[in-house]
């Protein structure tokens, strides 16, 4: 099993884990068939921050007992009765290694025109409820700042994904300025989730425009880990079908370098985990990407 890196080189994943359908087409896509086996995946990579898509209620709790207490986790489900105030549905949830960071800041947002307010029902023309779940952590160590956001766009609707990128690069570049004016610096923001859109995409190539604040003096330019990974690994495409052969590339992690995006860390390595259950199936229809960063 990897050891976990300091904060000078660390891992993070993104992981869509499949939600616990009533019912699956093979006994072998059943939760109760496959938890184990993706908290072993989980387990042998050691990421120090995780994010989740697909996530029910049994699900998270499943994954946090078996992690231990080396982990916790942030996040709201995303859907919200009102009649009797309580959430349901899946959690877009982050984990965090506790042996690493320092829980400073935590909050879901939904992808709506409404982000702050719980919803009920889908926006624009979305098929579901979408959230975003960010948690800004403090290293244990060097007292730097990092920041993620994990996320699951909708399959459906073409417009919400677009007004999704723009309302989330809106709310990393809230989160910059707000940490410029208490005084931390060059924090690095990730971004990781099942955006539900190929590479070429637009909604993708909404999500990495450049963003200026000059006022606070700050450029967002978010950069897709791959693109700028040292070594990659594993295969191209991380949506399965829970097919061992599906290729189809539509989950990333993108990356923001402190307040300028002027480089300071590498992407030393880009891996699609590829690993099976003992019966020869994959643990979810998504492979999950782990990225391993280190300071230049």
């Amino acid at each position: 099993m990897m050891k976990s890196l300091g904060m000078s080189a660390f891992k993070v994943m993104s992981y869509n884990i499949r939600f616990a359908a009533k019912y699956e087409a093979k006994r072998e896509y059943e939760w109760d068939y496959r938890k184990s086996g993706l908290v072993d995946v989980i387990k042998g990579q050691m990421p120090d921050v995780i994010g989740l898509q697909e996530v029910l209620s049994d699900q998270l709790d499943y994954i946090a007992q078996s992690l231990g207490d080396s982990y916790k986790h942030v996040g709201n489900a995303r859907e919200y009765d009102s009649k009797n105030k309580s959430y349901r549905g899946e959690y877009s949830s982050v984990f965090y290694n506790t042996k690493k960071f320092q829980l400073l800041d935590q909050n879901t947002f939904w992808l709506s025109d409404n982000p702050d307010v719980p919803n009920e029902g889908p926006a624009w023309d979305a098929d579901c409820v979408r959230i975003c779940t960010w948690v800004l952590l403090k290293d244990l160590n060097s007292e730097k700042v990092f920041v993620h956001f994990n996320t699951h766009w909708d399959h459906v609707g073409p417009q919400a994904r677009t007004n999704s990128a723009v309302l989330m690069r809106n709310r990393i570049m809230q989160m910059l300025v707000t940490l410029r004016q208490k005084g931390f610096k060059d924090p690095l923001i990730s971004v990781s989730g099942d955006f539900n859109c190929l590479p070429d995409a637009k909604e993708l190539s909404t999500m990495t425009e450049p963003l200026e604040d000059s006022g606070n003096n700050i450029k967002l330019q978010l950069t897709d880990s791959k693109s700028i990974a040292k070594s990659k690994q594993g295969p191209e495409g991380t949506f399965t079908f829970f097919d061992m052969s599906g290729n189809i590339l539509i989950d990333y992690i993108f990356i923001q370098d402190g307040f300028d995006a002027i480089r300071k860390w590498d992407v030393d390595l880009y891996h699609v985990v590829d690993d099976l259950l003992p019966c020869g199936h994959v643990p979810s229809d998504h492979r999950p990407i782990v990225i391993n960063l280190s300071c230049r």
